[in-house]
């Protein structure tokens, strides 16, 4: 399909309409002229920082105190959210007003599929199921066709025609469009791809005047540099792939504070620091079973079609479970539940996928714990004591970075938005450029997360290292990626 362009511009610049709209301008005002060369990522980019800048700015009549619970850096990710789904609406809305639907050509009917082509110079080419006995009419009715309902998927970069409704006003028959139906399609997240902000409340803004004194200070919001300060490599490593799973928002179990974020960073590691070009990176956030398990199955079928050249990194951030009768150990996806094991994905079945077919190496990085834990507390509510998980023992060329030992809570880093276990294994990427051996990173998380927990959580969190007997001679001089 033809990549669809706008220039969105009020006087004189778009960055004008950005900041008036961000104000309350409605859109309506705006000036819409198709281009060649608009980037619409870069446009919500913009759309959200404006808005975010506003929200964020602290009020002159508005408490300190106040203000330090509305600005958190939690709040602050879902009103980026927020913001980038209504960038987007908007961009929707204004690209179907502007589409000339009658731009649309008819090509010739496959009697065998009972089916018409249709070419548009913005949209590309649809396929329209008509049954056999209207085709003819809809071809001698053409030119009269009446189009309706357009839907849209936004995915690299463009908005794809999903759903449009036609219909003959001649003879009152409707023909429906869907591009499931018709053809695959995977819906992509966005992923945002900009720096945090940061607002510095300077001392002019915070100072204020009593009848004894003044007092000024100085009030920072924003993400850590681990989340922004993201060094480039310089080798594009084309035979590495990850999964990577950020399990947050659960539909009836608690919410994994930060998982999101944890997948969100780490994949942009994988890509600018360890460089692994962008189609061998899988990204699910809010994942249910079938996604798990589909995504899981894309990873062996890579190592099943490199024959032993690829290496794979598996990552999951989000709830783990134990079986209180067998101890085995499930990772939880958010349609799942605690109390019902067949919702799960076991641990076992995962290791073993992964090492269905021969592979370079498979490095596992698990920030969750199987105790019955959770960041927050018990994972179900009637579950009082926890429970030491089975160890699952780990074959071929397998290393697995666990954040948590047996009875353990893989904890939060609260002041930095991320889990302890994920932040440190962020923390040593950057510094050292990726460059770091598996060896080295071990006894650096086990170092960090120890002391960091005992200080943060007045609680011991011991990550540990699961090695099968092939690599137990040299897995510390492995990378992660190759």
């Amino acid at each position: 399909m033809k990549k669809v362009l706008l220039f969105l511009l009020i006087g004189f610049t778009s960055t004008a309409m950005y900041s008036q709209e961000a104000e309350g301008i409605s859109p309506s005002h705006s000036v819409v002229i198709m281009g060649d060369n608009m980037d619409i990522n870069a446009y919500v980019k913009e759309y959200v920082e404006n808005k975010i800048a506003k929200w964020q700015k602290k009020g002159e009549f508005e408490k300190t105190a106040d203000y330090k619970k509305r600005v958190t850096e939690e709040k602050r990710r879902a009103k980026a959210d927020e913001y980038a789904s209504e960038a987007l609406d908007h961009l929707e809305d204004i690209f179907a007003r502007s589409i000339k639907w009658k731009r649309f050509a008819l090509g010739k009917y496959d009697a065998d599929n009972e089916s018409f082509l249709l070419t548009h110079p913005e949209l590309g080419e649809i396929t329209l199921s008509v049954p056999l006995s209207l085709a003819p009419e809809f071809k001698k009715h053409f030119s009269k066709l009446n189009f309706s309902s357009p839907d849209f998927v936004y995915a690299d970069n463009q908005f794809n025609l999903s759903e449009l409704t036609i219909k003959d006003p001649v003879n009152g028959k409707s023909f429906h469009y869907d591009n499931e139906q018709s053809a695959a399609y995977v819906s992509q997240n966005i992923d945002y791809n900009f720096a945090e902000l940061e607002v510095n409340v300077s001392a002019e803004e915070e100072s204020y005047t009593n009848n004894t004194n003044i007092k000024e200070g100085n009030l920072n919001v924003g993400s850590d540099p681990v989340d922004t300060d993201i060094p480039a490599g310089s080798i594009t490593r084309d035979k590495t792939f990850a999964l990577i799973i950020g399990n947050e928002d659960y539909a009836v179990e608690q919410k994994v504070p930060y998982a999101k974020n944890d997948a969100r960073v780490f994949k942009k590691y994988c890509n600018k620091t360890l460089g692994l070009p962008s189609d061998n990176i899988h990204l699910l956030t809010n994942a249910t079973l079938g996604q798990m398990q589909g995504e899981v199955n894309w990873l062996a079928e890579i190592a099943k079609a490199y024959k032993g050249e690829a290496a794979l990194i598996f990552y999951y951030a989000g709830h783990g479970m134990p079986d209180e009768e067998t101890k085995d150990a499930f990772l939880l996806p958010i349609d799942g539940s605690s109390e019902m094991q067949q919702t799960s994905l076991k641990l076992e079945d995962l290791y073993k996928q992964l090492n269905q077919y021969p592979a370079k190496q498979v490095t596992v990085f698990m920030d969750a714990c199987f105790s019955g834990a959770s960041r927050n507390g018990m994972l179900a509510d009637g579950r009082g004591v926890k429970i030491k998980p089975k160890e699952n023992a780990v074959k071929e060329n397998m290393v697995v970075f666990s954040a948590a030992s047996g009875k353990q809570t893989a904890y939060p880093y609260t002041d930095k938005g991320h889990g302890l276990f994920t932040y440190y294994l962020l923390k040593k990427l950057q510094e050292t450029r990726g460059n770091t051996d598996l060896g080295e990173l071990s006894n650096y998380l086990k170092q960090r997360v120890e002391q960091k927990s005992v200080v943060k959580n007045n609680k011991p969190q011991n990550p540990k290292v699961n090695v099968s007997n092939k690599l137990q001679h040299n897995w510390k001089n492995l990378k992660i990626a190759y």
